[in-house]
């Protein structure tokens, strides 16, 4: 007999907050996917002090294969686990995570294996289990899909900050630098790279735990508690509309009565003159000019009332074409299968757009070590870098995911390429100072976060609740691409022309994204709903034209 959850006599709203956290601890999991730009250099030092012939930037090589496992688990973790249960799915995937990362570390010298074991199947794993919390939660929080993003992936930006320290603290408690000469280029020393393999023994019991408490925490929706949750919400629409037909009415009455009461004074105010008009003599008009002047008070009330009804006129207008230009910005539709999904050409263009967003950030978190220790900086503090820059990727999915709420798509993707450009650019200069690169490696992280609130929030609410969370894994591949893209741009660019001039070909991304951004439509139709969208638009000009003429 199946034990029953005890968190299911929970309200709904309640069992919605806890899956979300749940959510947020698996993801905090799943992010130490991010720690490869702290470990790099442990396993190239490992590897060279074992006569295995691998440098850092053929080690850097893992991290595009990870992206591409993570990838490919994404879009069919969901499908898994409606078959055998999002409880177990979870539990069992956790489990095996921690598994994968505990036997890479008997495997480090024998690198495929290390790479089989770290970089493909982890990654794989992670990617089934990617997508879960957001399939559940966006069942409790429909109209909250920002928030949900922004707290999930949070977790998954803040995986790394804690574990970081706890493998400096295995392997380099005493902030020793990398010294060896080895083949022309540094290494840590063997007493230190020995303390590698226990740091992810210990990373990988740790990853289970905490993986198995959040398998327990989520709580599924049932069919029946949506149904009922759907009836609630349509009362509430029903009395919400009550409420506004009301209000609207309120008005209406009000400004029928603040009407009257003004044609009840012009009134007053015209039949005040005719009754002067009617006893002044001819004397007394010319002499006081009395008539006159109210005269010109009639004309100029009269005036006054023209030209406050263009003003409204204007206004409405004006309010019509924000509310339209706004509609046609972000307009929203329910799909029904993937198969309708993948017919737009959307979801395609969000793979190229994907790809653009991230890869400079990608770069960072991948080679921000290497780079630092070019720079000569210390262990310890490469770590704090690394630390800091994982807890503001976590808060910048928070960060962005909460603007996805206020601001449209269009005006939070140039707001983060604008700061993106920037730091790109002046990211060389920036490096030769501690603090500053500190500040700069901080900030490419807080940008690269957003991108994994707003992509999940855009793609689910484009494509709608019943796919869009599977559909997102589609999306995933300009991820993939970019981290691969970045690796042999890194590679062969840097080689040739130095770190500078690897910074600015990603400057140069950044800035064709922007172009590119003016013209994307962010919004997609089914396609037999194709038409009669087009209809439904043209009829809506049309009304507009209409109401606009005088």
């Amino acid at each position: 007999m199946a034990i029953k959850n005890p968190l299911r006599k929970l309200s709904f709203e309640t069992k919605g907050w806890i899956t979300l956290f749940s959510g947020f601890c698996l993801h905090f999991v799943l992010g130490t996917f991010y720690l490869w730009g702290s470990i790099s250099t442990y396993t190239a030092s490992y590897l060279q002090q074992n006569g295995q012939n691998y440098n850092a930037e053929t080690v850097g090589a893992v991290f595009p294969f990870t992206y591409l496992s993570l990838n490919l688990g994404t879009p069919i973790g969901v499908y898994f686990a409606s078959k055998i249960g999002f409880n177990p799915f979870i539990f069992i995937g956790s489990i095996l995570i921690g598994i994968c990362t505990i036997v890479s570390s008997y495997v480090i010298d024998i690198f495929p294996l290390f790479v089989l074991f770290y970089g493909v199947l982890f990654g794989f794993i992670s990617g089934l289990l990617y997508m879960l919390p957001f399939n559940s939660c966006y069942l409790y929080m429909p109209h909250r899909k920002g928030l949900v993003s922004g707290v999930i992936v949070g977790g998954f930006g803040f995986g790394s900050t804690a574990f970081i320290w706890l493998i400096y603290s295995i392997v380099n408690p005493h902030n020793a630098k990398a010294t060896d000469l080895i083949n022309g280029a540094k290494y840590f020393s063997k007493d230190i790279t020995d303390q590698f393999p226990d740091s992810l023994r210990v990373l990988g019991i740790v990853q289970i735990f905490i993986g198995i408490f959040s398998s327990f925490l989520h709580i599924r929706p049932t069919q029946e508690e949506l149904k009922q949750q759907e009836e609630k919400n349509k009362i509430r629409a029903i009395n919400q509309n009550c409420i506004e037909e009301l209000q609207q009415q309120q008005f209406i009455l009000i400004k029928a009565q603040s009407s009257i009461e003004t044609q009840t004074n012009q009134n007053n105010q015209n039949q005040a003159i005719t009754e002067m008009r009617g006893t002044a003599t001819e004397s007394e008009i010319l002499r006081t000019g009395t008539i006159p002047q109210e005269k010109n008070n009639c004309q100029a009330f009269e005036q006054n009332l023209d030209q406050q009804k263009i003003v409204d006129n204007q206004s409405q207008l004006a309010a019509q074409k924000g509310a339209k230009k706004n509609q046609n910005e972000e307009v929203y539709h329910e799909f029904q299968t993937m198969k309708e999904g993948l017919m737009t050409k959307f979801i395609y263009i969000t793979v190229a757009l994907a790809l653009m967003y991230t890869i400079f950030g990608i770069l960072i978190i991948s080679n921000y070590k290497v780079y630092g220790e070019y720079q000569n900086y210390t262990d310890n503090f490469l770590s704090t870098v690394g630390t800091v820059g994982s807890v503001f990727n976590g808060l910048g999915r928070f960060f962005w995911g909460s603007l996805m709420e206020k601001l449209t798509i269009r005006q939070i993707i140039i707001i983060n390429l604008i700061f993106q450009i920037i730091v790109s650019f002046t990211f060389s200069w920036a490096a030769q100072n501690a603090a500053l690169y500190l500040i700069y490696v901080v900030l490419a992280y807080f940008l690269y976060g957003g991108w994994f609130s707003i992509f999940p929030t855009l793609v689910a609410r484009v494509y709608g609740k019943k796919i869009g969370t599977q559909i997102y894994g589609i999306t995933f591949f300009g991820y993939t691409i970019a981290s691969f893209l970045q690796y042999f741009v890194l590679i062969e660019i840097k080689n040739a022309a130095g770190w500078r001039a690897t910074f600015w070909i990603f400057t140069g991304i950044q800035i064709f994204a922007i172009i590119i951004s003016q013209f994307v439509k962010f919004n997609s139709v089914p396609p037999q709903k194709q038409k009669e969208f087009i209809q439904a638009e043209i009829e809506k000009q049309k009304s507009n034209e209409i109401m606009q003429l005088p």
